[in-house]
């Protein structure tokens, strides 16, 4: 599971940090990707020994605009790490749970041409786009660092993402002439 760089340096307390490297050139040692260079954070051993816990929250605000949405949008999170590290032993238990409901109001004009037969069929949508999107999940860790050099770890990540949609779209659908644009019929779909 990859994490933005953001919340992984935002985990780390400054006086945790004994050096940073920016190495713009990295060796085949560092599997580097990208064109940008590593930023190397070398951490003091023994400082971060002990409980760390780390949470978070997040929330939306009601719309500005109604647009007659059938539900109100609803939007907001949390996360939750705790963190206990003693010596040679680092273990991590977390969960976090999110919903991005997205409710508005969509003014679409999406179209395909068909060529061999010389169409153009439009389909302008204006309307209601509801939707709920929601993902929970936990995950836990442990890892044994027997020397510098090696370090066995063991994870566990168990989760669910869902979505959902209740809109109210009405679609006025047209087929014309590729090459005139006249139309050729019309079409209703809600």
């Amino acid at each position: 599971m990859l994490t933005d760089a953001q919340t992984v340096l935002s985990q780390i307390p400054a006086n945790a940090v004994a050096n940073i490297e920016l190495i713009t050139a990295p060796s085949a040692k560092y599997d580097p990707d990208g064109r940008g260079g590593i930023i190397n954070i070398i951490t003091k051993k023994g400082v971060n020994d002990g409980f760390t816990v780390a949470a978070n929250a997040q929330g939306g605000l009601p719309s500005t605009i109604d647009y007659g949405n059938a539900r109100k949008p609803q939007r907001y999170g949390a996360d939750l790490t705790l963190n206990y590290r003693k010596g040679k032993w680092d273990m991590s238990v977390g969960g976090n749970y999110n919903r991005n409901d997205n409710a508005g109001y969509r003014e679409g004009d999406v179209y395909t041409k068909n060529f061999a037969n010389n169409t153009i069929t439009r389909f302008p949508s204006l309307g209601e786009r509801s939707f709920k999107k929601y993902n929970y999940a936990g995950r836990a860790t442990i890892n044994y660092t027997t020397d510098p050099s090696n370090v066995f770890s063991a994870g566990l990540f168990v989760g669910k993402r869902s979505q959902d949609r209740v809109a109210d779209l009405l679609y006025h659908n047209t087929t014309a002439n590729l090459a005139t644009d006249a139309p050729i019929k019309k079409h209703h779909l809600f």
